[in-house]
């Protein structure tokens, strides 16, 4: 895209850690070596896509772990698990611990291809990326703000990096550009809408600022802090379509740092 400037070096690191068991699928095929290619992939988006765009500092830097104990001190632990049993139904959440130390969590059992994963790696790194202490709202000067989420709005978009190893790229997932969250802005309101990326795999795209995309969701407050989950479902019912409209956390899942809670 015009205007980038050069990528930033990584400030904060992030380690990929494969936790799953054989009761996953997908478990045997995340092997180290598709790891540590989707760390390079999100690595590079991160630096070369959305820091530049958004202009932000510290960038985090991906890596892929050898197992639990490969954690350095600082580090921002990503762990791929067979599921979530305090958040059923999601497919993957960030959060700050109690030490303001960023965490994320992928439940291999919900995603059905590593197209599925390395997307859901890439939606948290961007959205941790775009929000690191998940607290940022942005008010549309309509009586309502917006959680930050870089992500969630765009969720069923997605495209490629090729990493030049000679094998296919590696899928992330779309994000938002700042003028998505301010009133009144005109222009592309995401990465791949702005022509960020190709190949790339669209549903739809906001054409204005705070608006849901297809297969996308996001996290509203009103005046009084009372928090909403906005849908917009797929017309095609595809499996993330499916899981807004059961009004689940699914890619993302800063809802529940928020305080959104599950519809029944």
């Amino acid at each position: 895209m015009a205007g980038m400037t050069a990528p930033s070096a990584p400030a904060i690191c992030c380690v990929l850690i494969n936790e799953g068991t054989s009761a996953s699928p997908l478990t045997e095929k995340v092997t180290p070596e598709w790891l540590a290619r989707c760390a390079q992939a999100a690595t590079t988006q991160l630096s070369r896509d959305v820091a530049t765009v958004w202009g932000q500092s510290p960038v985090i830097g991906v890596r892929a772990g050898s197992g639990k104990s490969d954690v350095q001190p600082g580090e921002m632990v990503f762990a791929l698990v067979d599921a979530l049993p305090g958040e059923p139904g999601a497919i993957a959440y960030h959060d700050v611990n109690g030490v303001a130390v960023p965490v994320a969590f992928l439940a291999l059992s919900t995603c059905d291809t590593l197209d599925d994963v390395s997307t859901a790696i890439s939606h948290e790194m961007c959205e941790t990326q775009g929000d690191v202490a998940c607290n940022i709202w942005c008010d549309d000067e309509s009586g309502a703000e917006w959680a930050r989420e870089l992500c969630d709005a765009v969720e069923s978009n997605s495209y490629g990096v090729d990493l030049g190893d000679g094998q296919p790229p590696i899928m992330v997932s779309d994000f938002l550009l700042p003028a998505f969250f301010e009133p009144n802005a005109t222009g592309p309101m995401s990465f791949l809408a702005a022509g960020g990326a190709s190949p790339a795999t669209v549903q739809g795209t906001p054409s204005m600022p705070f608006q849901t995309a297809t297969g996308g969701y996001q996290i509203k407050r009103d005046s009084g802090g009372n928090e909403t989950q906005v849908t917009a479902v797929t017309s095609e019912g595809s499996r993330r379509g499916m899981l807004a409209k059961a009004g689940k956390h699914h890619w993302s899942s800063r809802a529940a740092r928020r305080g959104l809670k599950r519809a029944a």
